[in-house]
């Protein structure tokens, strides 16, 4: 318990940071506008403490979640709709209502910017911090040899690494004329690859050979080369009181067979499992000089399907972080892609090719996720912790960005578009056509919102 109430609440104290983030760049493109800002708080709810600095009041609310920052003009508002009024007249000094529609405009945009701003500053303190990571053998996996794990055909002429030739079980030496050092190089430089053939030369039974490789595209966009990591089963940790630790399964054992299937490699175990149901597993394995048979019943994951709570061997390298300069570009293009992404993904759900629910989380879930990726880090190494959670506010930062420009109105995209509105027809919006746009804009908010509320509730109720 005191761990779940732990990440709950490093998750919403990263949302708040964020979202006072958000408010602070609201605050200080309204001070560069001239724009009154009346109250600049740290937190939500009751005040706990203020300080009166000129025209603003500086608060430390109750709840350190977020903050706010109320600008001038809601009395401007009150008097023109009392007085049936066209436009904001005698609007006060200071007021959001009496400064240049694209002072208001830059103003709006300004939350959404320092989000991105931040995340940049997060992704490149991030990408400076060496870190470890998981160094496997470059030996590979063609997927037709395991057509059901790859949701493909046994074709095997439609799998670009097998059609060009390579094996499962060939050592890769180099790709394009790069040497490759661990599986997770290699994935990196596939990753990266715009369509065009690439070279692999790989070592087969001590001989080295050459082949060329022509991927295939996804309808992601991505490139698809049909290879995979070749795991040798060699178990590295088990679950403590898991079924496996129970029935007396130890890190170094090797694992040769499973319900007297020949085990070669990972996906050997993955395959197996996704067609034994909950049925009892057998695992022969060799410890030392002995060979025994480990017996248990399997676990279940959050869908209900049969899992492993082992994991096999990987060796650990050392990564340097970047510097300065390098991490900087490098984070710039990161935010760039996630800025994307999120667009991308939001116009997926609108166009109805994803679920909302599988595509987003709502405030409550996504503070947990934060949390508990955090303490996790954190209970690794103060480094790992470290990164975690700089990346996460980065994720967060980006999220929080994008989500406020939607053109919502009562959202900074809403508020934008109407300032664009103004500025292309020469006046104001009306008081009275403001105020049922910010009521509308409102209600969609809390619409989200509560569905948003309700999708997590389902998720930690019912697990789905």
């Amino acid at each position: 318990m005191f761990k779940i109430i732990l990440s709950a609440i490093v998750g919403l104290l990263g949302i708040g940071i964020m979202v006072f983030v958000h408010e602070g760049g609201h605050y200080l493109a309204a001070r560069a506008f001239g724009i009154v800002v009346e109250v600049f708080s740290f937190g939500m709810g009751p005040k706990v403490w203020a300080l009166k600095r000129k025209d603003t009041e500086f608060r430390i609310s109750l709840l350190p979640f977020g903050g706010y920052c109320r600008m001038r003009g809601s009395d401007d508002l009150t008097r023109a709709l009392e007085a049936k009024q066209k436009r904001f007249e005698h609007a006060e000094e200071g007021s959001l209502f009496s400064v240049a529609p694209w002072r208001r405009l830059l103003t709006y945009l300004a939350g959404p910017f320092a989000n991105i701003v931040f995340a940049i500053i997060m992704y490149t303190m991030f990408s400076m911090i060496g870190y470890q990571a998981l160094s496997d053998p470059p030996k590979i996996v063609v997927a037709s040899d395991y057509p059901a794990l790859f949701s493909i055909s046994d074709d095997a002429t439609q799998v670009p690494s097998a059609a060009a030739g390579l094996k499962s079980g060939d050592i890769v030496q180099s790709y394009d004329g790069i040497q490759i050092e661990d599986f997770q190089q290699l994935m990196e430089h596939l990753k990266t690859s715009d369509g065009s053939s690439a070279g692999f030369s790989v070592l087969r039974d001590g001989e080295r050979l050459d082949y060329t490789v022509t991927p295939t595209k996804r309808e992601d966009g991505t490139y698809w080369f049909g290879i995979s990591a070749f795991i040798e089963p060699v178990v590295g940790s088990v679950e403590t009181d898991s079924p496996e630790s129970l029935a007396g399964l130890l890190p170094g054992d090797t694992i040769i067979a499973i319900g007297g299937t020949p085990v070669t490699n990972k996906l050997d175990l993955a395959d197996y499992l996704r067609t034994t149901g909950t049925d009892t597993v057998a695992l022969t394995v060799v410890r030392g000089n002995e060979t025994m048979v480990i017996t248990f019943l399997p676990g279940l994951n959050d869908g209900g399907t049969s899992t492993f709570n082992f994991a096999l061997h990987s060796d650990i390298k050392t990564v340097e972080g970047m510097s300065f300069s390098t991490g900087f570009i490098h984070s710039v293009g990161q935010a760039c892609r996630l800025v994307g992404n999120t667009f991308a993904s939001i116009w997926a759900v609108i166009a109805g090719d994803e679920d909302i629910r599988s595509s987003f989380t709502g405030p409550w879930r996504a503070s947990m996720l934060i949390g508990n990726i955090t303490t996790q880090g954190f209970a690794e190494s103060p480094k790992a912790g470290v990164r975690a959670m700089l990346y996460l506010l980065g994720v967060v930062s980006i999220s929080l960005a994008v989500a406020n420009l939607l053109p919502i109105p009562a959202l900074d995209g809403g508020l934008i578009m109407m300032s664009v509105i103004e500025i292309l027809i020469g006046r104001q919006v009306s008081p009275k056509a403001y105020l049922i746009l910010q009521f509308i804009g409102m209600g969609c908010v809390l619409l989200i919102l509560g569905f948003m509320t309700f999708s997590d509730m389902r998720f930690f109720w019912l697990n789905r």
